[in-house]
């Protein structure tokens, strides 16, 4: 029970001298927090801003990577053709591509020299996919 007694004593006695001494003047072991002045940001706000200020360079390399991964091997192989008299793009696409759909090389023909409508002119020039 003295035991006890003691502890709580020897306990109490911290506390009050802790107590004297920031009475007297001295500051505590834990630091003071700094505020950021008016105008100041803080390290969790300056990541924030260079993210944000990072985010459309990141989006355009990426962007620009993938284009790049997805150009590389995949151009078709192609020739220049002159159009016949008579010659309409389904005609061109069976000749060119037998084996294959009409409508995915009509449609191959047209992305591969702009085209917005199936108008053909004798002796225009066309590239087309090799077959």
């Amino acid at each position: 029970m003295s035991q006890v007694f003691t502890s709580q004593v020897h306990q109490s006695s911290h506390i009050q001298r802790d107590a004297d001494s920031n009475q007297r003047g001295h500051q505590s072991q834990v630091p003071a927090r700094r505020h950021p002045a008016r105008g100041q940001l803080t390290v969790r706000g300056r990541r924030v801003v260079a993210f944000f200020a990072l985010l459309p360079l990141m989006c355009t390399l990426a962007l620009v990577g993938v284009h790049k991964a997805q150009a590389i091997g995949t151009a078709p192989t192609t020739h220049l053709i002159a159009v016949q008299p008579g010659d309409t793009l389904w005609d061109i696409s069976v000749r060119i591509a037998p084996d294959q759909d009409p409508r995915k090389t009509m449609w191959d023909i047209a992305q591969l020299n702009h085209m917005s409508t199936s108008d053909l002119h004798s002796g225009q020039p066309l590239l087309v996919p090799n077959s």
